[in-house]
Parts: C-alpha cells; sequence; structure tokens
C-alpha cells in the first residue's frame, strides 16, 4: 500500500544519512526487510484475489483505514457482496508457526529452535469483524460480517491451531471466500444500498499518522549527516550556486 511504500522510503532515507557505523543502523535495515518481505506479500496476495469470481455484485477493496469517532481500524482487504462483508487480514510471516488452544498465544519458532511471540492475528480478525458490524449497522443490521486471515509467505507452515481459528494459507484464498460467500444467508442488498455503502467507506477514509522515524528509533537529530542528497551519484553536500545545485 502506500503508506507502506513511504515508510519504506523514510527509513532508506533515515539510513543514509546515520553515521557509518551506528548502534541503530542494524534495526532500521531489519525494518527495511520486513517491509520489502511484506510488499511481495502484498502483492501475492492481491493477485491471488484477482481470480476472484462470483454470481452477484461484488467489490474489493484493499488498505483501507475507517474510522468511527476515535475508533480507528486499518483493514487489508474487504470483500463487500450483495450477500455480507468479508474482512481479510493478510500476514506475511514464514517458518514454523504455532497457536496454543490454552493460552491461545501465537508464536513462530525460528531455526535456532527459539520462540517468538506475536500477536495473535485471529483477535486482530475479531475486532475488525466487529468494527465492520457497527460500521455497517446504520445501512443495514442485518448485513453478515465474516473474515479470514491468510498467511502470504510461500515458506509459511501452520503446524498448529484450534479448529476455531479461521487462518489459512494464501493458496486456499479464492475458495475460502467462495465458501464465506456461500454460507451466508441470500441477503440480497440492493444496488443502491452497495453504492451507499462503497460512499461511506470511500467518506469514513482515515488518515494515520506515525512517529518520526526520529523518535521511534531515539535517535538525536544531532547525529544525521545533513545536506541536499546528489540526485546522481547519492553523495550528501549539494551546494546551490546560482540557479543550479
Amino acid at each position: 500500500g502506500i503508506v507502506i511504500e513511504t515508510l519504506f522510503l523514510e527509513h532508506r532515507a533515515l539510513l543514509k544519512r546515520l553515521p557509518e557505523v551506528h548502534v541503530k543502523s542494524e534495526s532500521s535495515l531489519e525494518d527495511i526487510r520486513k517491509m520489502e518481505a511484506g510488499v511481495r506479500g502484498e502483492d501475492r496476495f492481491l493477485q491471488k484475489l484477482h481470480e476472484l469470481r462470483m454470481s452477484g455484485p461484488y467489490k474489493v477493496y484493499s488498505d483501507i483505514r475507517l474510522h468511527l469517532g476515535e475508533w480507528k481500524v486499518q483493514i487489508d482487504c474487504l470483500v463487500l457482496t450483495d450477500r455480507c462483508c468479508i474482512v481479510i487480514e493478510s500476514k506475511n510471516m514464514s517458518g514454523n508457526l504455532y497457536f496454543e488452544s490454552d493460552s491461545e498465544e501465537f508464536y513462530k519458532v525460528n531455526q535456532d529452535g527459539e520462540e517468538i511471540p506475536y500477536p495473535n492475528p485471529y483477535y486482530q480478525l475479531l475486532r475488525h469483524i466487529r468494527f465492520m458490524k457497527e460500521f455497517l449497522h446504520q445501512i443495514n443490521p442485518e448485513i453478515k460480517v465474516t473474515g479470514s486471515v491468510f498467511m502470504t509467505a510461500k515458506s509459511c507452515r501452520i503446524r498448529k491451531k484450534p479448529a476455531k481459528y479461521p487462518i489459512f494459507k494464501l493458496e486456499s484464498i479464492i475458495e475460502k471466500v467462495m465458501q464465506m460467500y456461500h454460507n451466508s444467508p441470500p441477503l440480497q442488498l440492493s444496488e443502491s444500498q452497495l453504492v451507499e455503502i462503497e460512499q461511506m467507506i470511500m467518506s469514513k477514509q482515515s488518515t494515520f499518522t506515525y512517529a518520526p522515524l526520529c523518535e521511534r528509533y531515539q535517535i538525536s537529530p544531532t547525529e544525521l549527516r545533513t545536506g541536499v542528497a546528489c540526485p546522481g551519484c547519492g553523495v550528501l553536500g549539494m551546494k546551490r550556486v546560482a540557479t543550479t545545485w
């Protein structure tokens, strides 16, 4: 999405202006690698959705940011149909993934056997479904809202998860979306209601703000290398001479 691309460029710009040896360089580089992987996963995710075909009218919205008052959400994808609204979350996580039934913890086991905990995407999905139910209530309180989480990394292996968790690998996305559609009651939203919902989605887009990168990484602005960067060689320190740099 546009926000990820912007953050990617900002991280690149920060890294360029750090001294050659800096304690925060590796942290910034690691975040850049994660963003690059995330963009690749998002591309695979959206490419797969191009295969979606339904008998009734439907609309696909990707990377939307909505708000109800102070309640703001970022949803990876919405599939709005004449029967239901389907919330889709994508996670680009590789390796062996585990979901504990008792503690409901979610973690990844790396190559060294270390368990790395992460927020459980199942609860993020439930929050977004709850948001969309409230969001759509004023249009039609009978609209069914459902959804699933899809893991987009090719090397992802879901080793264990509770049966109730609608979390799947990307290869199954079209079939799962079709199942959610056909398992919904034939509500048959009218064309005017679908247009009204689309207009509301467009009008309720919210702008997310992110903390400055220096604040995030606890870097003093005085540590940064200053100057205008040459667009040709990238070296900092161009000077203005008359009307040119």
